[in-house]
């Protein structure tokens, strides 16, 4: 789809500032820390992409109800599945920042529908589900980010990040008193990575749970 339409001189002050060192530094961290989700984004709209970062760096700094305002005036100018993705996605995260949790995972749903190359929304949505309760939807997302990771892979730590999500996928399964699985997805974290923290003892807590269930079961019997 063809750009709007930008007036001249807005434009041209938006070109110089792509070229600044804080800009670009900006915009390359971002990059590192979101990959799929803002590799893209406003790539024909210089001045949509300076607000853009602008307001990714109002709420690196805390300041999510500016950054909200920002992001929400950037949607007149969201032309790809990309920009409309990481609107969302980054207003979500100013949500669930100001501690609107159900606001944060609709807009989460919603990204997702336009860009499901990222693991961390996927993360974001099932993490907000583990703790309401939701553990099979919860479960769903978890198992969707992993797959995120095994295709579209960025930054340096993948395998501490896989091994996270197998470990929180694990708990999931557990509350699920899915403790067979819940062990299977322990196996696959250490295959991610040998020596994550905390993760001896969530296998130590599923493990005793598991004792429990059994012993529970015999009782029954």
């Amino acid at each position: 789809m063809k750009r709007k339409s930008m007036n001249g001189i807005a434009q041209k002050i938006a070109v110089n500032a792509l070229e600044m060192p804080a800009f670009k530094q900006s915009l390359e961290t971002h990059k590192r820390a979101f990959g799929p989700l803002v590799e893209h984004v406003f790539e024909e709209d210089a001045p949509s992409l300076v607000h853009f970062v602008n307001a990714l760096n109002k709420l690196s700094r805390g300041d999510a109800a500016g950054s909200h305002a920002l992001l929400s005036a950037l949607k007149k100018t969201a032309d790809t599945e990309d920009d409309h993705a990481a609107l969302l996605f980054f207003e979500g995260l100013a949500y669930e920042t100001m501690g609107e949790r159900q606001e944060a995972l609709a807009l989460y749903t919603e990204a997702v529908a336009h860009n499901d190359r990222c693991y961390l929304t996927r993360v974001k949505m099932a993490k907000l589900l583990h703790t309401s309760g939701n553990f099979s939807d919860a479960a769903e997302n978890y198992r969707a980010a992993l797959r995120c990771l095994e295709v579209f892979p960025y930054g340096d730590n993948v395998p501490t990040v896989t091994a996270s999500v197998c470990i929180n996928l694990a708990t999931c399964l557990a509350h699920m008193k899915d403790y067979d699985q819940a062990l299977v997805w322990i196996e696959k974290s250490k295959q991610a990575r040998l020596d994550l923290p905390g993760r001896d003892a969530i296998e130590g807590q599923i493990l005793e749970a598991m004792k429990k269930s059994e012993a529970a079961d015999c009782q029954s019997c």
